[in-house]
């Protein structure tokens, strides 16, 4: 009978219980709320006390250098080291036989190979072999800090000396003891009252030379090595030490499990993918170990047991051990989707045809799960393509509608102005007609002056040139009113014409019997 993960186990040798490796505690046992002081010898402070020393323009040097990633990481001061998730890390570490460390959360796998420390650190774990012109010449002789017979220097010793004595060195050995102090006091962080090997001194008299050697993989080495020494008599009092750069366990385990990245972190925002993972984070907080146990009983055991794809940087994975080709296999059956159980680890094993069972059941589950989002994203896009149309239908009528409103805008406004206009008109109508009854009545009155002229010897001519006059008048004021208020007032002034002649006719007529009744009451009174 075949089974899903038969191809990992021999044909010859086929068993179906796969056995699983021991755990510092046993699972479920590890003991509760006993926080402990982590030692750790990492500084990562040496990086800002240096560009301090060095300055701006030579720190960029380094700040553009195999060291880039640790540079950034230092300026982000929110993100510190939290001795209670480490310690948490450590009491579930799985004792396997190869190099790697595998540790879990949750009863679930999680590896932390040199694979994992490059992804995390950024430091290269291979030297680099890349042909490109050296920044600086090759110096023959080494540094004064490097002839010692044996080993003199401690790390704060050559922070001191490069202190005392920057000014009087050359720009090309401060740059080299100022990266020999990062990478002794934050990357590999030794203890720090021991001394430098002089070997690893002379490492960096050439610039070019040691940015290109493997420091990644030699910090690992320091790191995984300290980390195989910590067992539960190492826990028996109030703290323990730890060698290398232990703040890559707290950064990668808050990458692999995000239920802790995001109780304990703030994730950064301009980061990209091919950052280094300590830089995806803007900041971090050291959580109680009561807080980081809530989160693990919160937890639906969502685990990351390899970062990334596999394939990539495998090659920085040691090869199993014979020891391990059975947890190997079960490492095989996790990544095909099968979750680990407590029970698992108490009886010691895993079952392999329950094992074929629950990844056929989860992968069914995970079909109809891809199924169901298939089906709500399908609706979801109809629901957003109907959603569409009508946004497009509803735009339509309102830009329709906007038409409508601009047109009707447009013509009450128009209108608004004819009323304005008409109104302006009638005022003005108004007040030339006041004027022009004024000054008619003021024309009455003086008819009779004019009728005692014309009396006293004016002839009708001159008559006519007054009329002449007052037609003038009239034209400058019908110039005023425009050509069809001209044309009423002409009519106007026509018909005074003729009532002015008629008035004339009946005052002569009125003279004539005056003077008769004058000659009568002449006669009568001689």
């Amino acid at each position: 009978m075949s089974t899903p993960n038969s191809q990992f186990l021999d044909s010859n040798d086929f068993c179906t219980n796969l056995s699983l490796p021991p755990r510092i505690y046993g699972a479920g046992t590890e003991p509760p709320d006993i926080p402990k002081m982590v030692i750790q010898h990492s500084s990562i402070d040496y990086v800002s006390e240096v560009a301090q020393i060095l300055g701006k323009e030579e720190f960029d040097q380094i700040e553009n250098s195999h060291l880039g990633s640790i540079v950034k990481l230092a300026r982000r001061s929110s993100v510190v080291f939290s001795e209670n998730l480490f310690h948490f890390i450590m009491q579930r570490r799985v004792l396997t036989k190869g190099k790697d460390l595998w540790f879990t959360f949750c009863d679930q796998l999680m590896r932390f190979s040199m694979r994992e420390f490059y992804l995390t650190t950024g430091l290269a774990c291979e030297e680099d072999t890349t042909p490109r012109e050296p920044l600086f010449p090759n110096k023959k002789k080494p540094y004064f800090w490097m002839l010692s017979k044996g080993d003199k220097y401690t790390v704060r010793n050559l922070y001191d000396l490069l202190k005392k004595r920057a000014r009087t060195m050359t720009r090309l050995e401060r740059l080299s003891m100022g990266v020999a102090i990062i990478t002794e006091g934050v990357i590999l962080a030794g203890h720090p009252s021991s001394l430098i090997p002089k070997e690893r001194l002379l490492c960096y008299k050439n610039y070019d030379t040691f940015s290109r050697l493997p420091w990644g993989k030699l910090a690992y080495k320091i790191l995984s090595k300290s980390i195989k020494r910590l067992n539960t008599s190492w826990w028996t009092g109030d703290s323990y030490k730890v060698r290398g750069f232990v703040l890559a366990i707290n950064l990668w385990a808050m990458s692999s499990v995000p239920i802790l990245g995001k109780a304990f972190g703030k994730p950064c925002e301009v980061t990209t993918s091919s950052d280094p993972l300590c830089l995806h984070w803007d900041s971090t907080r050291a959580p109680t170990i009561t807080e980081v146990l809530e989160v693990e009983k919160k937890s639906n055991g969502v685990v990351t047991t390899v970062i990334g794809l596999c394939e990539n940087f495998n090659h920085l994975v040691n090869p199993t051990l014979d020891d391990d080709k059975d947890f190997d296999s079960v490492v095989k059956l996790v990544e095909q989707g099968y979750k680990l159980r407590k029970s698992d680890w108490e009886q010691g094993f895993v079952n392999v045809f329950l094992t074929a069972e629950d990844i056929g059941h989860q992968r069914g589950n995970e079909d109809k799960d891809v199924q169901q989002k298939s089906k709500e994203q399908a609706q979801d896009e109809e629901e957003q393509q109907l959603e569409a149309e009508a946004e497009v239908g509803e735009g339509d009528k309102e830009r329709e509608t906007s038409k409508a409103n601009e047109l009707w805008k447009k013509k009450m406004n128009k209108w608004k102005l004819i009323q304005k206009w008409r109104s302006l008109c009638k005022l003005k109508g108004r007040n030339e007609e006041e004027k022009i009854r004024s000054k008619h009545k003021m024309k009455k009155n003086n008819n009779w002056k004019l009728r005692l002229k014309w009396a006293k010897g004016h002839t009708v001519v001159e008559e006519e040139d007054e009329q002449m006059e007052a037609d003038t008048e009239v034209r400058s004021l019908c110039k005023l009113k425009g050509r069809n208020e001209e044309e009423e007032i002409r009519s106007k002034h026509k018909m005074k014409k003729n009532n002015n002649w008629k008035l004339r006719l009946k005052w002569a007529k009125g003279i004539q019997l005056w003077k008769k009744k004058m000659s009568k009451w002449k006669l009568i009174q001689k």
